[in-house]
């Protein structure tokens, strides 16, 4: 299934997404800006992700944790992000 259109609409889940990619940001000593490209996306979207913003594609959070090295584990209540280690 192709999930890049679909949107992330759970403001809780986007909040603390939002949390742990600029956490791993920082940590990576990258500015939005050089997320977003190395993303292929706008730095709008790296924005809107960090400030945890529901409708979010799902693509685009692919994309800003691939780069993280960081993955999405289950998408039910208890969510969590974990590193890709």
């Amino acid at each position: 299934m192709d999930y890049s259109s679909r949107n992330l609409h759970n403001t809780a889940v986007s909040r603390n997404l939002g949390q742990r990619i600029r956490a791993r940001r920082r940590d990576l000593r990258l500015t939005q800006r050089q997320l977003a490209d190395l993303a292929g996306i706008a730095e709008r979207t790296v924005i809107a992700a960090e400030a945890g913003r529901p409708g979010l594609r799902v693509g685009h959070l692919a994309q800003i944790l691939g780069v993280l090295g960081l993955d999405l584990r289950a998408v039910r209540s208890g969510d969590r992000l974990a590193d890709g280690d």
